[in-house]
């Protein structure tokens, strides 16, 4: 299928998952816990009256007491996603929660949270805790022992993800279309920015300007028509080559990322 994706990729976008959630509380909420989460600080409930239209637990109780529970339920629901255990209750949860406490105040939130909530949502419809978790080595002592046919999944919420991750891909690469991306100085501008940048994003900006000169000409095409290929190559006439053709770009994807977030400092996002 098109859209399928194998159980074990679920998995691994599973634990994935609950570590970015962890990633958020421990550093971008969890600092800034008292001025951001309760009305203690000057963004008390209230303070905004356009947002009290959203739903939110966050806000519905004023003791500190009340958020601290939320803030931890959070993190418990985020460690049961890692582990796969009761996958299904534990994204339920996530969600519920994340979305709450970005309803608290929703000025605070940038894309990177409205992403993660959306991949929250649609992975409640997903067997996420099918291979490699908890849930899934209690099934297999359920059949004693019976090992379960590796299998892929389709439906309305693997495309869902696939859709969304595509064209948030895209819509990052229409957005590099000025001058300094045309020039290849883009990379080295921001890696140089002592504001933007983490310790391996300057040494970067300092060692090896032709490389990121290279790289600065080469993302904004391969974001705009990468998801396009990754598309088009898993339909059926492709077969085998569609697959390598797909590994390699989401391969490069993935280095992508990890090397932007190495070097940026990019928060969720």
């Amino acid at each position: 299928s098109l859209f399928g994706i194998d159980v074990c990729t679920l998995a691994l976008f599973r634990v994935g998952l609950g570590f970015t959630l962890l990633w958020d509380f421990a550093f971008e909420w969890g600092p800034w816990f008292t001025e951001f989460l309760t009305n203690q600080g000057p963004l008390y409930a209230g303070s905004q009256p356009d947002f009290d239209l959203l739903w939110s637990l966050h806000r519905s109780c004023t003791g500190i007491w009340w958020t601290t529970l939320l803030f931890g339920l959070s993190i418990t629901a985020a460690i049961c996603l890692v582990l796969g255990f009761h996958t299904r209750i534990a994204t339920v949860t996530s969600w519920v929660l994340l979305t709450s406490m970005h309803n608290r105040h929703l000025a605070l939130v940038h894309p990177g949270d409205f992403l993660l909530r959306l991949l929250l949502f649609w992975s409640m419809f997903l067997p996420l805790g099918c291979a490699y978790s908890v849930d899934s080595k209690r099934s297999f002592m359920r059949r004693g022992g019976q090992p379960r046919r590796r299998r892929r999944v389709a439906n309305l919420a693997t495309m869902a993800i696939f859709l969304q991750t595509l064209y948030f891909t895209m819509l990052c690469g229409l957005t590099k279309t000025d001058v300094s991306w045309n020039q290849g100085s883009a990379l080295s501008t921001i890696l140089s920015h002592p504001m933007l940048s983490e310790p391996a994003g300057l040494w970067l900006a300092s060692t090896m300007p032709a490389f990121l000169e290279q790289l600065t000409a080469a993302v904004p095409w391969l974001e705009l028509y990468g998801p396009l290929m990754v598309l088009v190559v898993g339909l059926p006439m492709f077969n085998a080559y569609g697959v390598l053709v797909r590994t390699v770009l989401c391969s490069w994807f993935l280095c992508y990322h990890i090397i932007s977030g190495v070097c940026l400092s990019l928060g969720t996002f």
